[in-house]
């Protein structure tokens, strides 16, 4: 059987996207959007006035 031409299974689809949903929620829980934002503001050696981010 050739794989290029199989279809993905709905039910396997649906699982994943859950899986991924539920990871997200955790992550969501542990770290906030402005803390995120800025760490990732650091990663790529962004310069930002903390005081004008979030105002």
């Amino acid at each position: 059987m050739d794989l290029s031409e199989t279809k993905p299974c709905p039910a396997r689809l649906w699982i994943t996207w859950l899986f991924v949903l539920t990871k997200q929620l955790e992550h969501h829980a542990k770290e906030d959007f402005q803390k995120e934002y800025t760490l990732l503001l650091d990663k790529h050696e962004v310069e930002y006035d903390p005081k004008y981010v979030w105002d």
